[in-house]
């Protein structure tokens, strides 16, 4: 709650999803409903411990957001429609086992792995009262509008990124940042560019914006950059102009002087804190994602009033954990599988130096050995390839790698030509040329 006092101190509290950026200790928890249920919205009253639900929706919301003024819960929420029809049944015979109903998809993306195919509708932004009562449904229409959502300073209106554009299906790297009132109206574009601009959060004193975007070349990949412009959307400037790293996760310090981000170097994520004037300083290194199987480059962050970082982090045995950034280190907050892994020998994971013999470049790579490893012994290897293209491993505890080196193999994965977090020459080298010479990189570790 933003302005909650000693009596009256609140929480809003959402199944599924637990906001990553809160900066009190009453703002979003995790709760999640019964069994076959959608999760709803709840408040916690924080000096007496009671809690009421405050929603009924058909589906668990997300994205939510508490309003300056302490009044409203803006979140998104997926709201259904009836999607094509090819024609109708006949009428059923009796006694007659009827099929199946004939599923009929006109989207251009239509399932993802891992989610199965999309029901049909569409992502829609809403608000409800702190303390109860009907949603207000803010967008419409048939494109996704549900994204971060950020309140202006007044409470009056909500920020949001989207493609509202009829062609927002096929031109995938297109969004621009509205501005849209709670008592409703059509949403006002404050960017403009080609190009996706997105992540949009408003600052302490509600005079600027900071979002993350790029400008659309044409190139296959572009990295994301961090800039700030005026409530009404004049004034847009880079900040980040000399970080050669994309950046992501916005977020605003407590005086209103700084920037704190996301980025990748090296397959290892950190969080910089970007002044207005430009200068950019490490605050952590070392974050981890919340995958499990692959060692792919990940983290969160979370930033207090008075500065402090907390962020998820783990190594090559560990999955993530809580720590908090102090002093260019990370303390370990939490040891949640310790009760799983601590019993057990896993696959060191090794760091090992590659020079591709194509351009000479320096490519990061990483060797897995089995738990009983013997360098006197010959085992077979397993070369584990990234998908992407643009992406990065990096030294993350891996499920599938531990498994591999545990039934005997040694399990090799590198960041060749094109992988992310290493510039944006980097990647660039494979625009135009792919498959090609990443082949002699990942080769260039296997000879390693």
């Amino acid at each position: 709650h933003p302005r909650g006092g000693a009596g009256n101190r609140v929480r809003a509290l959402v199944g599924r999803q637990l906001e990553p950026r809160t900066r009190d200790a009453h703002a979003v928890d995790l709760d999640l409903g019964r069994l076959g249920e959608s999760a709803q919205l709840y408040v916690r009253w924080m000096n007496n411990g009671e809690s009421a639900r405050i929603t009924g929706l058909p589906d668990s919301p997300d994205s939510i957001a508490w309003s300056p003024d302490g009044r409203r819960i803006a979140y998104s929420m997926f709201v259904p429609d009836e999607g094509p029809k090819l024609g109708e049944a006949p009428p059923k015979p009796e006694g007659a086992k009827w099929a199946e109903p004939l599923q009929v998809f006109d989207a251009v993306t239509y399932r993802f792995d891992g989610a199965g195919y999309f029901k049909p509708g569409y992502q829609q932004i809403f608000w409800v009262p702190a303390d109860g009562g009907a949603p207000t449904q803010l967008t419409f229409g048939k494109t996704n509008a549900g994204a971060l959502v950020s309140w202006t300073p007044d409470s009056h209106s909500v920020l949001f990124s989207a493609n509202l554009g009829e062609n927002w299906e096929r031109d995938v790297s297109e969004s621009e940042i509205y501005r849209l009132s709670i008592d409703g109206g059509a949403p006002v574009a404050l960017t403009t560019r080609k190009g996706p601009d997105f992540s949009p959060v408003v600052s302490p004193n509600g005079r600027q914006i900071a979002y993350v975007g790029f400008d659309d070349d044409g190139r296959a990949y572009v990295d994301s950059k961090l800039y700030v412009m005026n409530l009404d959307g004049s004034g847009s400037r880079l900040l980040t102009a000399r970080l050669d790293r994309p950046v992501g996760n916005p977020v605003w310090s407590a005086d209103g002087r700084s920037i704190y981000v996301l980025y990748d170097e090296h397959g290892s994520n950190r969080v910089a804190r970007v002044g207005l004037d430009g200068s950019v300083r490490d605050i952590a290194t070392g974050l981890t994602g919340s995958g499990l199987d692959r060692p792919y480059s990940g983290g969160e962050f979370s930033v207090s009033r008075d500065g402090r970082v907390a962020v998820t982090a783990g190594d090559p045995s560990r999955p993530s954990d809580i720590a908090l950034a102090s002093g260019g280190s990370l303390r370990r907050l939490t040891h949640l599988n310790e009760s799983g892994l601590g019993t057990k020998v896993l696959g060191e994971v090794t760091r090992l130096p590659v020079t591709s013999s194509f351009d000479q470049r320096p490519i990061d790579a990483w060797m897995v050995t089995p738990p009983d490893f013997d360098p006197n012994k010959k085992y077979p290897l397993f070369l584990e390839i990234h998908g992407g293209p643009w992406a990065a491993y990096g030294p993350a505890f891996s499920t599938d790698d531990q498994l591999y080196a545990a039934a005997g193999y040694v399990v090799l994965y590198a960041n060749p030509r094109g992988s992310t977090s290493y510039g944006q020459d980097f990647a660039d080298q494979i625009v135009k040329n792919y498959p090609g010479n990443e082949y002699v990189h990942l080769l260039g570790a296997v000879d390693a």
